[in-house]
């Protein structure tokens, strides 16, 4: 199972840090009379690791509401030659990001460097301030032996080239 040193900030790499707001209409025609403004469109960001954290903070939300974002993960691949289709491909459903928290994401690997994350922001959010951050530490799986493990492996070592150095050769 993989861990990570989730808590060391050097491991963090900020993407993207930005404030954006609703643009407000000016009701002209009576179909637009229950739009106040136009919401705020989805904010982009290449990431090179599929460890995330989203921060979304919003002056205009309520205490009670919880979504901030659905962040979604756009791999850069297109096996299809027709215009219509776009080669950004969503590669799985959007995860939710909450308000006034970081929200710790992970998305598959498909070993698809760099993709794209979107980060969209519901109509009934007026404004929002966006972090996302990417975890570049080190992944520890199961797999890789441990510093003790590591250290008695050398002591071995240790003793056998002095073994053979005892020994002449």
């Amino acid at each position: 199972m993989p861990s990570w040193d989730l808590t060391t900030r050097e491991n963090w790499e900020l993407l993207t840090s930005e404030r954006r707001s609703v643009v407000y209409k000016n009701n002209t025609t009576p179909s637009d009379l229950n739009y106040k403004y136009t919401p705020i469109p989805p904010i982009y960001v290449t990431a090179t690791t599929h460890t995330l954290l989203v921060g979304i903070v919003s002056n205009s939300a309520r205490v009670h509401w919880f979504l901030g974002a659905r962040v979604s993960q756009y791999l850069y691949v297109s096996p299809s030659s027709a215009m219509g289709l776009i080669s950004g491909v969503q590669a799985a459903d959007s995860k939710r990001a909450g308000l006034s928290r970081l929200t710790l994401i992970e998305f598959k690997n498909y070993n698809v460097i760099p993709y794209v994350v979107e980060v969209a922001v519901p109509y009934w959010l007026e404004d929002v301030y966006v972090e996302v951050w990417q975890y570049n530490g080190q992944v520890l799986t199961g797999e890789q032996p441990n510093l003790s493990e590591l250290l008695d492996r050398l002591e071995v070592m240790a003793q056998q080239l002095a073994s053979l150095e005892q020994h002449g050769i």
